[in-house]
């Protein structure tokens, strides 16, 4: 088990546990029908759970550890992996307007009515900026500047949260009289012009609700929009913020790993005396023994990774880190991801064989880790996620 470092993350795991009974008895229910967890976040959002980074006087812990929020993410997934995966860029998103806020006394104001609305639990945030066929650096999605603001217009897809979501946080192609630039923007669910498709049909994830949102001719003021960096081509400064995004995802496949874990010693305890007592079997004791082995490496190689991403948000105020911190902490979060993807498979095998036949009926909760467990292969840090190798071969200046 993975300690948190802060009071306030000891205290947000601790309500997650308050509500653990209901996320796994949704998480059944949602797979079976391949309906979004709606009602499993409104049931975190109203116990205030999804404020936890705001100030304490906003209703908020004040948690403002990255390390922390990856470990939430971790026991929220462990309960039902699909809404781990779905809140965990809130939860990114959360720390890092919380953090950036902490960093000055002059933080943007703009974040800090941000910070408000998710301590009051006005604020629920999905993530919209994966495109069909398009790196993160090249979106299609178009912001045209006037004189009255932005007009944003776009396709998203695989926007996990979206049904419950009330704001969407996305990556945009911004064109201004200055020429073409990435933009960052909040756009709020309600605005005109903003479609979300509920249409979501995965072999795992059931619950996540990562469908598909239309922008059709949003306004947006200017305090809307955030400038970034140039559009088209990689951004190395963009790699801490990349990897902030990516580690609580990391997290979540950890969750589900420690999900399957707990199912299969669960069964293996309670294996009752009979003719044939399945737990005294050579090859069921052996399973036991290296499912707790690829647990353990799953969460080492997890726990250092996290520990030297947190290090440097620790040290640094929000994307002040140089390019070479950026892909050394980028590095690592790649490590974990494949490190977390690899053993939880290994995890899940050795747990079915545990639990035997049964763990292959659809409505098994091992069935659905199974599935579940897939995914981490089509989310990993890098984008396109099947370039990770560029960029961890020795010398790479792929950013």
């Amino acid at each position: 088990m993975i300690p948190t470092r802060s009071e306030e993350g000891r205290e947000a795991v601790r309500w997650v546990e308050a509500h653990r009974s209901y996320l796994q008895e949704q998480a059944a229910v949602n797979d079976r029908l391949g309906q979004t967890a709606i009602a499993s976040v409104e049931r975190l959002r109203c116990a205030g759970l999804l404020g936890v980074s705001a100030p304490k006087p906003s209703g908020g812990l004040g948690l403002t550890s990255l390390h922390d929020v990856s470990l939430l993410v971790k026991e929220i997934a462990a309960a039902d992996g699909s809404v781990g995966v779905a809140l965990s860029m809130h939860f990114a998103l959360a720390v890092y307007f919380a953090r950036t806020a902490a960093a000055s006394n002059d933080a943007d104001l703009v974040q800090r009515q941000w910070l408000r609305e998710l301590g009051s639990g006005a604020m629920v945030l999905a993530s919209a900026v994966a495109e069909p066929g398009l790196e993160a650096w090249r979106p299609a999605t178009e912001a045209r500047k006037d004189a009255d603001g932005w007009t944003v217009s776009g396709r998203k897809i695989l926007v996990s949260n979206s049904p419950s979501a009330t704001h969407l946080y996305t990556r945009v192609r911004c064109v201004g009289p200055d020429g073409t630039r990435m933009g960052s923007a909040m756009i709020p669910v309600a605005a005109r012009g903003v479609e979300v498709l509920d249409d979501w049909d995965g072999l795992g994830l059931r619950g996540s609700g990562s469908g598909t949102v239309i922008l059709d001719e949003v306004r947006l003021p200017d305090r809307s929009m955030r400038p970034g960096g140039p559009w088209g081509r990689p951004d190395p400064n963009d790699l801490e913020g990349r990897a902030a995004a990516s580690i609580p995802i990391v997290a979540a496949y950890l969750g589900i790993a420690q999900a399957a874990s707990d199912i299969a010693l669960a069964d293996f305890a309670r294996d009752s005396p009979g003719v044939r007592r399945r737990s005294e079997a050579t090859a069921i004791r052996w399973y036991v023994a290296d499912m707790t082995v690829a647990y353990a490496e799953a969460e080492a190689v997890f726990q250092r990774s996290l520990e030297r991403i947190d290090e440097v948000f620790g040290s640094t105020a929000p994307r002040s880190a140089d390019s070479e911190v950026g892909r050394r902490i980028m590095r690592d979060c790649l490590i974990a991801s494949l490190t977390v993807e690899r053993e939880t498979t290994r995890v899940i095998d050795a747990a079915m064989q545990i639990c035997g036949g049964r763990a292959f009926t659809a409505d098994h909760p091992l069935a659905r880790c199974y599935r579940d467990a897939k995914a981490a292969a089509f989310m990993r840090p890098f984008s396109p996620p099947e370039r990770f190798v560029e960029f961890l071969l020795p010398g790479s200046t792929e950013a």
